[in-house]
């Protein structure tokens, strides 16, 4: 599939607001390369399938950072 023309995208606005930051911020993370994107003119886009693919490995380290999966006493 060719992600430049199939994929769904994903604004700045709307990957803000999931992140709760403002979209400067995501603008910070894409140019730094933390964030998947590709531009549209002036505009940066994410498209649908990376974003989530990078969400659910930031949850999997956050969680794993916390010790998450270990057993605790009730």
């Amino acid at each position: 599939m060719d992600c430049v023309t199939d994929c769904e995208f994903l604004t700045t606005l709307e990957v803000a607001r999931h992140l709760r930051v403002t979209p400067r911020q995501v603008a910070i993370l894409a140019a730094s390369g933390r964030l998947p994107f590709v531009r549209q003119g002036r505009l940066l886009r994410f498209p649908r399938q990376a974003w989530e693919t990078w969400l659910a490995q930031q949850n999997a380290a956050a969680l794993a950072s916390l010790g998450e999966g270990t057993a605790h006493a009730a």
